[in-house]
């Protein structure tokens, strides 16, 4: 397969997933579960796991519009960016709300679930489930200055987040208004 089990490429194509699962794909290029090229996907439950690339987005290649709004994406794998989830830099929105699992996916067996390349953020519409738990992989991970994550959060929505790093202690994560940040802990013993 040369791209995922779900492939839409149409402008204006539509998916959209209450249930169920997407597992056991393996893909070439591009994506092992769902490649969004054009047109949106919207998921408000079920499971996507199980699936691998030799690209980037294990789960989800997102250059469309991705709503997540339920449902667990765990256990994909990819070679480049994106275990889980790859949000590329020249498309790829994506918004999210309700019970959200982002976990356990890995490129080359280290923890990548949520690849945004510089500059990307996702959008919170709504309220996060308190069961909500997402891993972010930034690129690159800030150095002097802080860097977004995610617009629309509230002070309680920071802790639904965590950060694929080795050295994630290094890091930290802080609300800016309504922005979620990831800034250097300058924390000194």
């Amino acid at each position: 397969v040369t791209e995922g089990s779900v492939y839409l490429s149409a402008a204006g194509s539509v998916f959209q997933m209450s249930g169920g699962a997407i597992t056991g794909n393996t893909a070439a290029t591009y994506d092992g579960g769902v490649y969004i090229r054009n047109g949106a996907f919207t998921m408000s439950g079920g499971t996507i796991r199980g699936n691998s690339t030799e690209a980037n987005g294990g789960g989800v290649y997102n250059a469309g519009a991705f709503h997540l709004y339920g449902g667990s994406i765990t256990g994909n794998t990819a070679t480049n960016g994106g275990g889980g989830v790859c949000n590329v830099l020249s498309g790829g929105s994506m918004t999210v709300s309700g019970a959200v699992t982002i976990t356990g996916n890995t490129v080359n067996g280290k923890s990548d679930n949520l690849y945004l390349p510089y500059g990307k953020t996702i959008a919170i519409s709504g309220s996060l489930d308190q069961n909500t738990v997402i891993g972010v992989t930034p690129v690159p991970l800030p150095a002097k200055k802080s860097i977004a994550i995610a617009e629309g959060v509230s002070a309680a929505d920071m802790a639904r987040f965590f950060l694929d790093a080795g050295d994630a202690d290094k890091y930290e994560f802080y609300v800016d208004g309504t922005t979620l940040k990831l800034k250097v802990n300058h924390t000194h013993d």
